[in-house]
């Protein structure tokens, strides 16, 4: 005890206030530990950081099935791995987002070039054409600086000379930019002497096959143009686009993808939001990210080390998104006039929440629809039209099955995958019929209704006839990727689920030939609006 607190506590026992000398019994026992706290510095408790939004439970195992196919009869179809899908980023591709186990290999391989380049900047390949330079213009650059120093040199020809030394400079210096960021890829394993030679050319070929595996197809996407990927060693516009990336958004892209289709399924509060405005859904799935640590390359690591099956999360949900129902409205513009080999890229489908100020745009996706389709038994084209005209959606399908129309066995071979619940089913996994009228359906579990004109918006199993502006037999394709369209739907709109046991476990009420159906509340029906280029 110092000397200041003995000097006060004698103070407040030497209390001479009274008239009356005090005994000891009548004099007030300090309390000692207080006095000491209250001499210290006072120390401001810690405050606990509260977390924002409501809590939600996200799904982070490898076998990930969203709940409504879950219910399907055929689920299992989800986890296809047959044909192009033994690729896992092509069953991404296809909407079976059911792994972050196959983005640990690209992850791993970013990690380490992140390590390799430390706090270095990443050059930038700025040239439209990257040029093979070789030895002979190392010596040409040498021998213009030798020549610059002649003070004799007339001032025209050495302005010339510097403008030559300047663009070769640039050449190697591109080169050099080029071979250190595959060094740092652990691709090229030479000199960064500037010169384009067989090791460069095999560098970039590696680099060049990476991708490609990498890629859902061997196309990239600047600007909105696909343009091929092709291993040839040469830098054209898609190699170059692939090497002014940060190393941060490859080692991360995978998982983000996954995580963002998770958060999309995320149950919070007993219910799945499905946030689908791509704005707000970014929002959430960033913020997934930092609290489950997926935002760090040893977050990652530790992710995959670990394999969490699940995570909960605090998700500052959207107010629409809580509520039990919306009106929901769809509007597909439609691009498939004479002109339609320019323009059907540009064909999509806009799906509204009709709110009292008005509409709110919630999502757009490309789709496809009509246009001229090749009968490749016969060689010819014949037109199909998508009809510009008012429909109504009034259930979901799942899993659906196709029964061939007869133009489909005149024009090609039908294969059987495609008659089959699954990816390569020609509606999808998942479909809505459109009907000419909103009357209600008597047994919305019957297959064909009045009002169905055979008129479908559906996944598709040709991921690149939406990615390049394809044509229909008058149904409107979404990308298959896009299945959360079908999802949000039914879970915005008031619907009825049937279950039936199979197999000893409770499915959705099955209809032969076609699928299982979720129908919607007949007050409930959602317009569909097809318009010529665009609905106003």
């Amino acid at each position: 005890m110092d000397k200041k607190t003995l000097v006060l506590l004698g103070a407040l026992l030497l209390n001479c206030q009274g008239e009356k000398p005090l005994t000891l019994k009548h004099l007030p026992i300090p309390n000692i530990e207080k006095i000491i706290s209250d001499l210290r510095p006072e120390e401001k408790p810690e405050e606990k950081v509260q977390p924002k939004g409501i809590q939600c439970m996200i799904d982070l195992s490898n076998d990930f099935i969203p709940e409504i196919l879950s219910l399907s009869r055929d689920a299992q179809q989800y986890f296809s791995t047959e044909g192009i899908l033994q690729n896992p980023l092509q069953r991404e591709r296809f909407g079976i987002f059911s792994s972050f186990a196959h983005h640990q290999k690209p992850f791993e391989h970013y990690a380490k070039a992140i390590e390799r380049r430390g706090d270095q900047e990443q050059p930038k390949i700025e040239s439209s054409f990257v040029p093979y330079t070789s030895e002979k213009t190392i010596k040409k650059i040498s021998s213009l600086e030798q020549q610059l120093q002649d003070d004799q040199l007339p001032e025209k020809q050495k302005e010339k000379m510097k403008q030559e030394l300047g663009v070769l400079q640039k050449q190697v210096q591109e080169i050099k930019d080029i071979q250190l960021l595959l060094q740092w890829e652990d691709l090229y394993k030479g000199e960064i002497d500037g010169i384009y030679d067989v090791k460069t050319i095999a560098a970039v070929m590696k680099y060049q096959r990476f991708h490609q595996q990498r890629l859902p197809n061997q196309y990239v996407s600047i600007d909105g143009i696909l343009h091929e990927l092709k291993a040839d060693g040469k830098i054209n516009k898609s190699t170059r686009h692939l090497l002014n990336q940060e190393f941060e958004g490859y080692a991360f892209a995978g998982v983000h993808r996954v995580l963002e289709e998770r958060v999309f399924h995320a149950k919070c509060n007993g219910r799945y939001p499905y946030v689908i405005e791509p704005q707000e859904l970014e929002k959430l799935t960033k913020s997934a990210m930092e609290q489950i640590k997926l935002h760090t390359v040893e977050g990652v690591q530790k992710f995959f080390a670990e394999e969490y099956e699940s995570a909960t999360v605090d998700l500052e949900i959207p107010e629409r998104y809580t509520r039990d129902s919306m009106k929901l409205e769809i509007d597909v513009e439609k691009w498939d006039s004479g002109k339609w080999e320019k323009v059907r890229t540009k064909t999509n489908v806009k799906l509204y929440a009709v709110e009292n100020e008005g509409r709110l745009q919630l999502l757009q996706t490309k789709a496809v629809v009509g246009g001229w389709v090749k009968n490749k038994k016969k060689g010819t084209k014949k037109q199909y039209e998508t009809p510009t005209r008012e429909f109504y959606l009034k259930k979901l399908t799942i899993l659906p099955h196709w029964i061939p129309p007869e133009w489909a066995a005149a024009e090609e071979e039908v294969k059987e995958e495609e008659k089959l619940p699954g990816p390569f089913n020609a509606f999808g996994m998942l479909n809505t019929p459109l009907y000419y009228d909103n009357k209600a359906q008597k047994d919305p579990f019957k297959g064909w209704q009045d009002g169905d004109h055979g008129y479908r918006i559906h996944l598709t199993p040709w991921p690149s006839s939406v990615e390049n502006g394809g044509n229909s037999h008058g149904c409107i394709r979404i990308h298959p990727n896009m299945s959360r369209f079908f999802y949000f739907i039914v879970g915005y709109t008031p619907h009825t689920i049937a279950l039936e046991n199979f197999e000893g476990r409770d499915t959705l009420k099955f209809t032969p030939s076609r699928g299982s159906y979720i129908p919607l509340k007949p007050e409930h029906y959602i317009k569909v609006r097809t318009c010529e280029e665009e609905c106003r």
